[in-house]
């Protein structure tokens, strides 16, 4: 991710926090955040994704939550694989 995008994530983040998180301890935490995020080799996440998990709105935040059913799937999926590789405990 270049640095406009996270120029982007890290201005649209900090216009949904409220008035007593605009600290700059706060800012620095979210930058770096934002940095750790970006920067992870396994787990490519869109903008919409960031914004979702770091903003304080809760609309947004249901978008990207997980159903039950969609949890049970992932699990049965991870343990499947597990012992198609040869891992009992799975």
């Amino acid at each position: 991710m270049n640095k406009k995008a996270k120029k982007r994530i890290f201005d649209t983040v900090m216009a949904t926090m409220p008035e007593h998180c605009q600290t700059p301890k706060f800012k620095h935490m979210i930058k770096k955040h934002i940095l750790l995020v970006t920067k992870s080799k396994y787990t490519r996440r869109s903008e919409a994704r960031i914004i979702a998990d770091l903003s304080h709105d809760p609309e947004e935040a249901k978008r990207w939550q997980r159903t039950p059913e969609q949890l049970a799937e992932d699990i049965r999926l991870e343990q499947s694989v597990g012992l198609m590789c040869g891992n009992k405990n799975a």
